[in-house]
């Protein structure tokens, strides 16, 4: 740090020449007994001195600041300065000093040349010379002495060792990062040598200070972005990222986001839209847009669909109330005509949604996608599907109200359905591909979706793709009344009825509608997973289970009965049946879930331990089962256990943690909502399981687990 080029103090304590001249006025006013005059003039020689005396400590502070490593501090009192004395050069000079000092002769030089416009606007002519002149003088000298020192800087990025450069960068915040890309190539250079180029991969503009400083950037790391995130109300700096959009900058841009915070600015920059989208027309394929819940215009869904004609994903999220708003979300779907779209997979609305898409309300658009595979809708009702089975022959995936919010969810709970993603193997482009659903989920117990999806059209509608579906996931709670010309109707498609290639069903359905469907799956070699929620008889499920003889996963959640001996005894003789196996016809069953049956007693976890083929076990809210009979559970499944999962179970302590030890080729526990399970327990599990294949205990929301909520908990010796 070199001191010399800070100077010291240049304010004279007192200007003698000045303060003589005041005591002569001031002694001549007495004199002629002019007292009002003399006070008046001696208070302003006495402001004056005061004033010039604080601008003296002022200074002396500031340049002890400076010198003592506190720029900041040194900084505040150069601008008090300036603003007690803004037409004198002592302020701007020693904040700009204070900038030199510390590198950074750009604001020395902005600061100097402020000091002299602000000294021109309050020019005084008065004085002889004027007095502006010799403050100007003053600063046009430091003006030079700044350049002269900007020309001979050091570039310590050039200067010193890559290694020191390259830790000093990685201390730098994102937005220090982008100022230093501003400066020069070489800056540029070693920037991006440096740090991970992970960090411009997926890019997130969000409400942040420096968010231009970020945005003027820009140009220079777009190259590396392959997903941009727009999550600001700044329309400066939404307009600017669009701007290098259309500049094409954002050359491997594969995915756009936008978030409910950013429609204002979105739509501030809609002129915008058109040629960014077209610069990266030839990269940008995923497009994700939440545009929250319509408090200003949307960008309509034709204005995205007419500006991105090779997006292949479509994610277009809102939040409606009524049908009123289709056209407002959606805008004139007529300007869609003759315009041939690349959507492969689509998404519309959120689970907020209220049912707003009916009839043919996307007849037009789903013509105009031939290529479309994937649909998840949210917020229509059943009169979609004729629209669907017409003019969107080549879907496979189809989900409609599905009640959540994205395609990931870590636990999937009995009323959250998760949509597939697209198979690669699906040829968007093969005229000769097989028409029919692979995959489909409907979902409508859900208050705000009111009519939703009855029965008896979502069965006409999976009847005619019967023979190709491979995945149905239902849950319907049919409130109309079926007429005895809709009945007969049912049974005649029900003669008819079977899933012939079905791999996976899931069912949250009435008694009678159950049954429709169990039977479906008769003696279908492919089924191997079943999940029931909602069971409403299980001696029906037993009469069905001898005809399904390749399931390997079962699933129960919430059984129905209200006589718990009676469900005691249904458990019990299902689970007796399942243990004889494939040998007598049974299903070689290696997964099971049962999940709240408050009447469950040990007596059916007994029976379940007689299943020699299982290996996973998920017990939920199981709130008549003892500790014990978990124990004895463990204990008959023993070395064929792989995997197990207890939630919301107030038996199972650390002594059930201890009775899995003994499971040598135990894999995975999984830990949820448990009260009585502790560190100490989790540690003794570690310290003593005979198991080689244990790794990791999951825990999710366990109060006396402190590891962390939603965790995994690796013991030392398998973490070494």
């Amino acid at each position: 740090m070199q001191t010399s080029r800070l100077p010291p103090f240049n304010i004279p304590f007192i200007d003698q020449p000045l303060f003589e001249q005041y005591i002569h006025k001031l002694n001549d006013c007495i004199q002629e007994r002019a007292y009002q005059q003399t006070i008046h003039d001696a208070t302003i020689v006495i402001d004056h001195l005061i004033q010039s005396q604080l601008l003296v400590l002022l200074d002396i502070r500031a340049r002890a600041y400076s010198l003592h490593c506190q720029p900041k501090a040194a900084s505040d009192d150069a601008e008090i300065m300036i603003q007690n004395a803004s037409a004198l050069a002592a302020g701007y000079i020693r904040q700009g000093s204070v900038f030199s000092m510390y590198g950074r002769q750009q604001q020395a030089l902005e600061i100097y040349e402020k000091g002299i416009d602000k000294i021109r606007s309050t020019r005084n002519q008065s004085a002889d010379p004027p007095f502006d002149t010799k403050e100007i003088q003053k600063l046009e000298a430091c003006v030079e002495e700044a350049r002269a020192l900007n020309d001979s800087r050091v570039d310590f990025f050039t200067w010193l060792p890559k290694e020191c450069v390259y830790i000093i960068i990685s201390l730098l915040s994102m937005e220090e990062k982008a100022t230093c890309i501003l400066v020069n190539n070489s800056w540029r250079q070693r920037i991006f040598e440096c740090i991970d180029l992970a960090m411009w991969e997926d890019f997130l503009v969000g409400n942040r200070k420096h968010d231009m400083t970020l945005a003027k950037a820009a140009p220079y790391f777009a190259c590396f972005t392959k997903t941009l995130t727009l999550d600001t109300w700044n329309v400066e700096a939404c307009g600017a990222y669009m701007k290098h959009m259309a500049d094409g900058y954002f050359k491997k841009l594969h995915l756009l986001k936008t978030t409910a915070d950013s429609v204002f600015a979105l739509k501030q920059n809609a002129g915008l839209l058109s040629s960014s989208f077209h610069s990266t027309g030839n990269t940008l394929r995923y497009l994700d847009l939440d545009m929250g819940r319509l408090t200003h215009d949307p960008v309509t869904l034709v204005e995205v669909l007419l500006t991105c004609h090779n997006v292949t994903d479509l994610s277009y999220r809102y939040r409606a109330a009524s049908e009123s708003m289709f056209k407002i979300i959606f805008g004139d779907l007529s300007k869609l005509e003759q315009h041939a779209l690349s959507l492969c997979n689509l998404t519309l609305g959120s689970r907020y949604t209220s049912s707003i898409i009916k009839g043919n309300n996307l007849d037009i658009m789903l013509q105009q996608c031939p290529k479309l595979r994937r649909l998840v809708i949210h917020g229509c009702d059943t009169s979609i599907l004729e629209s669907i089975h017409a003019y969107a022959p080549k879907l496979k995936i189809l989900a409609l109200n599905p009640g959540c919010l994205h395609n990931t969810v870590a636990t999937p709970t009995p009323r959250t359905m998760r949509v597939p993603d697209l198979p690669s193997q699906y040829n968007v482009d093969d005229d000769h591909d097989t028409p029919g659903l692979r995959a489909l989920i409907v979902y409508n117990n859900e208050v705000s979706l009111g009519e939703g999806l009855p029965i008896l059209p979502t069965l006409l509608f999976i009847y005619k793709n019967q023979t190709t579906l491979t995945s149905l996931n239902m849950d319907i709670l049919d409130t109309k009344k079926i007429s005895a010309e809709q009945m007969k109707m049912i049974n005649t498609l029900r003669a008819n009825f079977k899933l012939s290639n079905l791999e996976l069903l899931k069912l949250h359905l009435s008694p009678k509608t159950q049954e429709i469907f169990l039977g479906a799956i008769h003696n279908v070699t492919t089924f191997k997973t079943l999940i029931i929620t909602n069971i409403h008889d299980i001696p029906v499920l037993i009469k069905n289970m001898e005809r399904i003889p390749c399931l390997t996963s079962l699933d129960m959640m919430k059984s129905m009965h209200s006589v718990a001996y009676k469900l005691q005894s249904d458990f019990h003789q299902l689970f007796r049946l399942l243990a004889k196996g494939p040998i007598a016809g049974f299903p070689s069953l290696q997964q099971i879930t049962l999940q709240d049956h408050p009447s469950i007693q040990d007596q059916v976890l007994d029976a379940l331990g007689d299943i020699k083929t299982l290996s996973s076990i998920t017990l939920g809210a199981l709130k008549s089962v003892s500790t014990e009979g978990i124990h004895h559970l463990i204990q008959k499944t023993g070395s064929r256990l792989t995997d197990i999962k207890f939630i919301d179970m107030n038996v199972v302590t650390d002594a059930t943690l201890m009775a899995l030890c003994g499971c040598n080729n135990l894999a995975t526990i999984q830990l949820e909502n448990l009260q009585r399970v502790t560190n100490a327990g989790v540690d003794d599990l570690f310290s003593h399981t005979t198991s080689d294949r244990l790794k990791d205990v999951i825990v999710k929301n366990c109060p006396n687990i402190d590891f962390g909520d939603d965790c995994v908990y690796t013991s030392e010796r398998n973490s070494n």
